[in-house]
Formats: C-alpha cells, sequence, structure tokens
C-alpha cells in the first residue's frame, strides 16, 4: 500500500532513523508525506541517497508469529519502480520533491518543466 498523503502521524508510523541492510548502513534524511531519502554509507567518503514513495506493509501472520504494519524499506526489486538511487543529495533531492508532487509525468519531464537541469 502506498501512503496517499500525511498519514504516519495518523496511523503512528515512523521510518526507522538507521537501518543496515545488503551489508550498508542507512541513514533516514528526510521524510515527507509520499516519499522518504536514506543516506546509503558506502564508505567513509562515499555516500548515495536511495529515494522511494512510503509504502506500508500491512500487519500480518506468517508461522504463528504476528507481525505488526511498518514501512517498507524498498527491496532490490523496487528500483526504478518506486525507489531510486542517486549519487548525489541534490539530484535524491529533485527525485524527492518530483515524488511530493504527485504528478504523472516522468521524472525528466518534471525536471524540465520546473527548469532543473538533467544530468
Amino acid at each position: 500500500m502506498f501512503l496517499e498523503d500525511n498519514k504516519l502521524e495518523i496511523i503512528g508510523l515512523k521510518p526507522k532513523a538507521h537501518k543496515k541492510k545488503n551489508g550498508y548502513n542507512y541513514v533516514l534524511a528526510e521524510v515527507g508525506k509520499r516519499a522518504m531519502i536514506y543516506e546509503q554509507i558506502i564508505t567513509k567518503d562515499v555516500k548515495r541517497y536511495e529515494v522511494s514513495l512510503i509504502r506500508i506493509k500491512e500487519a500480518r501472520e506468517f508461522k504463528g508469529k504476528q507481525f505488526p504494519s511498518e514501512i517498507w524499506f524498498p527491496n532490490n526489486e523496487a528500483f526504478g519502480t518506486w525507489a531510486w538511487t542517486c549519487m548525489t543529495l541534490e539530484r535524491a533531492k529533485q527525485r524527492f520533491e518530483w515524488l511530493e508532487s504527485g504528478q504523472e509525468c516522468d521524472f525528466i519531464e518534471w525536471l524540465e518543466l520546473n527548469n532543473n537541469l538533467v544530468d
């Protein structure tokens, strides 16, 4: 389920401030109404930024164990669909603003419409 409006406060969920996945550390950089940015720490001096729509995993039961609702950290299959890796914070913020805008046009078209430079 994608988050349509800023309902995180209503449903009481918050993205994790720190996360470790696929051998990388992630730090939450920004959260909006529809999107979030995590800083991916590659090395001390090299960082990337993962921008994604906010998706909610519904509460569920698996093998008798209950799992509460939570914000879905993008899996590998999400990239290019509802999550993207950006090489710079500037580009990550542009993609974040595009997702927050909720516009139907693609990212490049949105950049052109908003007079942003394309890499």
